[in-house]
């Protein structure tokens, strides 16, 4: 009771302001125009709940405890390969196998045995954890380089591109970072960092590439599959095929191309376009404090929170949701109030390890371009961004090519997401509906137009493409239902498929440690090579090195490191959006138990399909399934 009188409290006079990104030290004079971002830590009553911070607690000791059953084994193992291999737990152990492994936490996922597969390769670009940069090719001369079409030839291109066979993935923002490669322990943030107190050695490189792959989709066989890859952006760079390299060479230039994905993924379409993004929503609209258990359906504020002294202190300052859905506490709060729990918690944590500006930074330590140069990949995104456009998932998709008259069944983040895409905007519309009785209802309504205001003032929300006032209730469900999808859907997609696709390093590297111009020219050498110099590292003779990086399970190990927060950031939620239904006892219960029952629909779909796919040894798709979904980014 003393509890909750306390979180009561803060509750009333808690606010959050806007704050905004610093230019990095390492890159001072380019700006950064990013995302609004909470200014300090959260409030109290947005820490983690004692039960999440257990459950996250319990996941930290499970991999710890695999983890020290298998390390003997990478470091004993007979060469760097088999180290990578061995990180994985065994389901059974004893004679012949005969007891259930009780430590087993951390299994060896599907890529183990299938990353070198080129339909592998391929099929996470449809289903893996960046399934947004695919792009169905239009006019493949302006969308591809001039290389490629003279390699191919642009009559063969322009025939499969009639066809919708041609697709491809292009990462032009990389090709605009200065600093390539960049250090491991970039000056001037360590000029204090290394041995005795000196610089730290500037001899910890990791390289990246901007490359351009063009895929054919065979529609017989519901295959994705890589025509060409070039790695260069120069006028006479190399355009790599299958059947003009050597078998380790193409494996060499894939891991490349993969790396380069990483780095998009990891930072601008995980953390930039949910996280951050997310947050930008959460700081103006919703998020400042809790009042769930408060909630009601009246729209009247209460006037202790509107006394004159409250708003003659707070209002030049303070974000929308204190004036505006929280502090009314409007019944559209208790809708979106789904959609952020636990997120700012989480993105603070983020600031303040995975893009940490400073010394032994383990963003610096663990992606290829360095916290810097990928803060500009997110001002890049964030200078494109449109609310509608680039988080609805129709208008997302058809941006990409994905038009409606473009079937790809093997494409199943489009295939799942756009069922529940749609689920989610029916729950939407019926909720609004229960909510406002007429169109006029909204636009007389003060609160939902503070809401807009503040969200798309450019001192505050700065959001573009917000909608600037509501003047229906179509255009709120629309809001709604694209909340909801970022918060949910998207982040799910990009976010639970990390542990089956990073923790086998080879497979998904979040960096690597040489380009291709050190690579041998004998084919049979380079196996060896990528797995001692190129990968990262598994095990290092580097005293130094060891004892430096800031990591969250071993200081030796970056790849053991890898494969510890990607199991930790696929910790399943408990917030799914199929078991909300005690959310919504004071309001919008009818509409989430129709919801409900259409998300119930859509999991039996994909478990049927699930099950086929097994059958035939192929990898299931499960993260959009809704009973895996959570409702906000709460990992």
């Amino acid at each position: 009771s003393l509890l909750r009188l306390l979180r009561s409290g803060i509750r009333k006079i808690k606010v959050l302001d806007y704050d905004t990104y610093t230019n990095h030290p390492e890159f001072p004079d380019v700006d950064l125009s990013l995302m609004k971002m909470m200014d300090g830590a959260p409030p109290i009553n947005e820490v983690l709940s004692p039960r999440k911070l257990g459950r996250l607690i319990l996941r930290i000791l499970k991999t710890q405890l695999a983890l020290d059953t298998v390390l003997d084994d990478v470091n004993n193992a007979s060469s760097q390969e088999e180290a990578y291999k061995a990180c994985f737990t065994k389901p059974r152990i004893g004679w012949f196998g005969i007891l259930p492994n009780p430590q087993n936490f951390l299994p060896p996922p599907y890529a183990v045995d299938n990353w070198e597969k080129d339909s592998e390769f391929a099929r996470q670009f449809f289903c893996g954890t960046n399934p947004v940069m695919i792009e169905v090719a239009k006019d493949p001369e302006k969308q591809l380089s001039q290389n490629i079409v003279n390699h191919f030839g642009k009559n063969k291109l322009q025939e499969l591109t009639d066809k919708n066979q041609l697709l491809f993935v292009s990462y032009d923002d990389l090709a605009d970072l200065k600093v390539n490669p960049h250090q491991m322990f970039p000056l001037p943030m360590n000029d204090e960092s290394g041995p005795d107190g000196g610089p730290a050695p500037q001899v910890h490189p990791k390289f990246f590439y901007a490359p351009i792959v063009a895929f054919t989709y065979d529609y017989d066989k519901d295959e994705l599959d890589v025509l060409g890859i070039q790695l260069e952006r120069t006028d006479d760079a190399r355009v790599y095929t299958k059947n003009t390299c050597g078998e380790n060479e193409w494996l060499a230039v894939k891991c490349q191309v993969i790396a380069a994905d990483s780095n998009m993924h990891q930072w601008v379409n995980h953390l930039g376009k949910t996280h951050l993004t997310m947050e930008v929503r959460m700081t103006r609209d919703m998020i400042v404090c809790s009042m769930h258990s408060q909630l009601i359906c009246s729209t009247q504020p209460p006037e202790h929170l509107f006394s004159p002294n409250t708003k003659q202190c707070v209002q030049p300052h303070i974000i929308a949701i204190y004036n505006t859905l929280r502090q009314a506490r409007h019944p559209l709060y208790t809708f979106l109030r789904q959609t952020t729990r636990d997120t700012l918690m989480l993105n603070w944590t983020a600031r303040n390890t995975l893009t940490q500006v400073g010394g032994k930074s383990l963003g610096d330590y663990q992606s290829s371009a360095g916290v810097g140069q990928v803060m500009q990949l997110i001002n890049k995104m964030w200078s494109r961004y449109s609310f509608f456009e680039s988080t609805g998932l129709p208008n997302e998709l058809a941006s990409r090519g994905f038009t409606e008259d473009v079937q790809i069944p093997a494409y199943l983040y489009r295939e799942d997401g756009m069922k529940l895409w749609n689920a989610i905007g029916g729950f939407a519309t019926d909720f609004v509906d229960e909510v406002f009785d007429s169109n006029e209802a909204v636009a007389s309504d003060e609160v939902v137009q503070e809401w807009a205001k503040e969200t798309t003032d450019p001192d505050k929300g700065a959001v573009k493409g917000f909608p600037t006032s509501f003047e229906d209730k179509e255009t709120v469900a629309k809001v709604l239902q694209t909340i909801m999808w970022m918060a949910s859907g998207l982040h799910a997609a990009v976010n639970f498929p990390q542990y089956d696709e990073f923790a086998y390093v080879p497979n998904k590297p979040w960096h690597l440690r040489a380009d291709l111009s050190t690579m041998p020219e004998d084919d049979a050498e380079i196996r060896e090579w990528m797995f001692e110099n190129m990968f990262p590292h598994i095990n290092t003779d580097d005293d130094w090195l060891r004892k430096s990086t800031n990591t969250l399970v071993t200081d030796e190990h970056a790849a053991i490191d890898s494969l510890a927060m990607v199991h930790l950031l696929t910790t399943p939620s408990e917030s799914c959006l199929d078991n909300l239904s005690d959310r919504f006892e004071r309001v919008g219960r009818e509409a989430y138990d129709k919801f409900q029952k259409n998300l119930n629909v859509i999991s039996e779909e994909i478990e049927a399909r699930n099950e086929e796919a097994e059958k035939s040894n192929k990898a299931p798709y499960n993260y959009l399934n809704p009973s895996n979904v959570p409702s906000s980014i709460d990992i």
